[in-house]
């Protein structure tokens, strides 16, 4: 209802048919991502579009240096990777770009 369209619409729509469950589900993917990120490359920030109603494992994920995901954006959008011991390396301009953007999203 919060989205606009009853439940079965919501299966249809959004669900991944191949996902063999019946009490939890997964949602469709575009590109390998999730069908509610919205990613915009000016701002090179990722959105959820979905942020108030979105499932539980969604709001318990946390990223991390040493999830796949977060590497492959890292490499894609800030041409940035992380060695073994999780440190990121990168030319100093990005890695610069990469902390002031950080910085950026900190509320005080």
């Amino acid at each position: 209802d919060e989205l606009g369209f009853d439940w079965d619409e919501w299966l249809d729509r959004y669900v991944d048919q191949k996902w063999p469950g019946t009490n939890n589900f997964l949602l469709r993917h575009c590109s390998g991502a999730c069908v509610f990120l919205e990613h915009t490359e000016e701002s090179k920030k990722t959105n959820c579009l979905i942020h108030r109603v979105k499932p539980t494992v969604c709001r318990i994920w946390t990223p991390s240096m040493y999830r796949r995901e977060c590497r492959d954006g890292l490499a894609k959008y800030w041409k940035l990777t992380v060695s073994l011991a999780g440190q990121l390396e990168g030319t100093e301009e990005k890695l610069g770009d990469f902390h002031s953007f950080i910085e950026s999203l900190i509320i005080t």
